[in-house]
């Protein structure tokens, strides 16, 4: 017979089947993510290694066949960078809140992932807004990357509209240095300007038609100035794109938070982040979900085609 103690919580015959589950899907992330990246081209595993990685991943109902590599690529780095954080995470919790990632391998698998955001624009908040799509077919568009990291999203609104010319902004040198390096590689240095610089600074007035605005790193100490520089940054009938992490349930929500949290920026909602944006002057604000591999939020705001200020 088994003694009760204080509140009823769930057996532990269940939490042990709820832990087992967790572990199982922590090892299959681990497997899924490899074999993404092999059959990008990105990464070459040893021949018995490629087969059962191959094995879990056909397990779980994943049909490599019909993928291309890009997204293979981003699917896997996404994969396995969450994975590293959540385990650096777990190891080092004490760690203040901020964003101190300094592995590349790292730094890049997250870059690699954040370029599906630049589709993710382009397909599902740009089409909201009038005019948009003509002013960055312009031969002087011009779009602002806030949080570039390595350069992969920069480079990824280089390549969606073929006229802009794309400027990074970031604070991390160690995610700058491999940023230079990509675009280097990607062909870009001609298109694509880096930065070491803190947004609160930026002062490029009426400059930009689109600014993408990595909420999740991004202090609240800082967030009100930022958006103010970047809300004059834009050009008059321009766009701001605040994104951040989201989640579709309570338990994604909750860890959508919690990744916001480690990243060092405000959790906020999406009621809050348009009414920061109205502050800064920008108008018709807009909330779009999309799914980026993780949950995410994006909330879009215009300048207004004549600024009150």
């Amino acid at each position: 017979m088994e003694a009760s103690h204080g509140t009823a919580g769930p057996p532990a015959g269940d939490l042990r089947a709820v832990l087992t589950q967790l572990i199982t899907s922590a090892e299959t992330l681990a497997a899924v993510g490899l074999a993404l990246t092999a059959r990008s081209g990105d990464l070459v595993l040893p021949a018995g290694l490629a087969d059962r990685v191959m094995a879990v991943a056909t397990a779980v109902g994943g049909d490599l066949d019909n993928v291309d590599a890009a997204q293979l690529k981003a699917m896997g780095s996404l994969a396995r960078a969450m994975l590293a954080q959540a385990a650096a995470f777990s190891a080092n919790p004490q760690e203040p809140a901020a964003w101190a990632v300094t592995d590349p391998l790292v730094l890049q698998m997250l870059g690699q992932a954040s370029a599906a955001i630049g589709p993710a624009i382009h397909d599902h908040v740009i089409p909201r807004y009038r005019g948009v799509a003509d002013r960055l077919a312009a031969p002087d568009a011009r779009v602002l990357d806030v949080g570039t990291g390595v350069g992969a999203l920069a480079c990824a609104f280089a390549n969606l509209w073929p006229a802009t010319t794309v400027v990074g902004l970031d604070v991390w040198p160690a995610a700058l240095d491999l940023a230079r390096a990509n675009i280097v590689r990607a062909g870009l240095v001609d298109r694509v300007e880096l930065r070491q610089q803190d947004v609160v600074t930026l002062a490029d007035d009426d400059s930009y038609d689109l600014v993408w605005f990595a909420g999740p790193f991004i202090p609240e100490s800082s967030l009100d100035q930022a958006l103010a520089a970047v809300a004059k940054a834009t050009r008059p009938g321009g766009l701001v794109v605040y994104g951040t992490f989201g989640g579709a349930d309570p338990l994604h929500q909750a860890l959508a938070d919690l990744r916001v949290l480690r990243s060092g920026g405000p959790i906020v909602t999406d009621d809050a982040i348009g009414e920061r944006l109205r502050a800064v002057g920008l108008t018709d604000v807009v909330n779009v979900g999309a799914d980026i591999g993780l949950p995410a939020r994006f909330v879009a705001a215009r300048r207004p085609h004549t600024a009150h200020r």
